[in-house]
């Protein structure tokens, strides 16, 4: 059965276990920092085997579905889509990095938590302070000051990305991106994320890169 890239690279990377097989679904296992769970069926997934992938599952997880008719399922049951997010991933070599003057980059520790809680609301205090603990955010600084920061998700996604408004139209965003993929290639690790549907920005910015776009989306329930 084949596995979209939200679920072999987590795999792979040993983040996630394989909960439930069946020939034509699965569901993963996440434990890093709470559960987060990801289930996905084929198009020739019978009935039972969509209960089967969705069995391991418990309310007060975060799961993501690559499948609508599994997450129509789940919404069945009692749970509610968060977020509709299109897949993109890259396959291509490392990138040049260009420097731009007085911009320089730094991971970002716990001491950084009151200015990215300040500014990323996509997701709750413990969670941001977990990533910082986890030593997974990159920051971009311009002539010393804090602009912006991208890190990784608990299950392997590129994401977290911000540039402060008073820094944007610099392309940091884009250099910012170029030097976490560059991290991910050196380590082995296949960059990908979730864009969130309608922010056609992103969209944008990850054709430039050269990311590859998923026909079918990713819906984040909880």
């Amino acid at each position: 059965m084949y596995l979209p890239v939200d679920f072999a690279e987590p795999l792979r990377r040993g983040i996630a276990t394989m909960a439930r097989r069946t020939p034509h679904a699965c569901s993963i296992l996440i434990p890093q920092g709470g559960v987060t769970a990801g289930i996905m069926a084929g198009t020739f997934a019978t009935k039972e085997e969509d209960e089967t992938i969705c069995d391991p599952l418990r309310r007060g997880m975060v799961c993501f579905s690559r499948s609508k008719r599994v997450t129509n399922l789940l919404v069945s049951r009692g749970w509610k889509v968060d977020l509709e997010c299109v897949v993109a991933s890259y396959h291509g070599f490392r990138f040049p990095e260009h420097g731009i003057s007085g911009v320089s980059y730094r991971w970002l520790t716990v001491n950084d938590f009151p200015a990215v809680v300040a500014t990323y609301h996509n997701v709750g205090e413990a969670y941001v302070r977990e990533r910082l603990e986890q030593g997974v955010l990159l920051g971009t600084y311009v002539g010393g000051n804090l602009a912006g920061y991208i890190g990784l998700h608990q299950e392997g996604t590129l994401g977290m990305l911000m540039i402060f408004p008073e820094f944007r139209r610099r392309h940091l965003a884009t250099e910012l991106e170029k030097r976490y993929c560059n991290i991910l290639i050196d380590r082995g690790d296949l960059p990908f994320c979730d864009i969130v549907v309608g922010n056609d920005a992103s969209v944008r910015l990850h054709a430039r890169l050269g990311f590859s776009f998923e026909r079918l989306h990713c819906w984040w329930l909880s």
